[in-house]
């Protein structure tokens, strides 16, 4: 049963057996042996790198800062560790959308991009769309 985490303010909830965020990513650092969080105060601090037991089980390969302010818009790069072989999988994109209420930042929305094919179809359908300027 999930548990409630008084100590974020009620900004995420906490699967108590598993100490993983399963809400709001808006976390810059995640302490599972104490259940402590610090939440990103910049946009530098932004991140989709997860790790649990000093394994990284979410690697953050890249990203993109696409507009700043109250609400900010990141693109990450990323791969997933598959538990079962301990390889990363394919490299996967997350366009994620925060909004800084109270001096830290909270996800407020994310698209994921899981295949090459659909990167690839939605860069070509914003160039057709948005043609180069002569």
């Amino acid at each position: 049963m999930p548990a409630f985490d008084g100590n974020v303010a009620g900004r995420i909830l906490l699967q108590s057996d598993l100490h993983w965020p399963l809400l709001h990513s808006g976390i810059e650092d995640y302490d599972s042996s104490s259940g402590k969080v610090r939440m990103a105060e910049t946009v530098d601090e932004l991140t989709i790198q997860y790790e649990e037991d000093s394994q990284v089980l979410r690697k953050e390969l890249n990203k993109e800062v696409l507009s700043k302010g109250s609400w900010a818009t990141i693109m990450f790069l990323y791969q997933d560790l598959d538990r079962k072989s301990g390889d990363y999988g394919p490299q996967k994109i997350s366009i994620r959308r925060y909004q800084k209420r109270e001096g830290t930042y909270v996800q407020r929305s994310k698209f994921e991009i899981s295949s090459a094919n659909q990167a690839k179809s939605i860069c070509k359908t914003i160039e057709e769309w948005i043609p180069e300027e002569s």
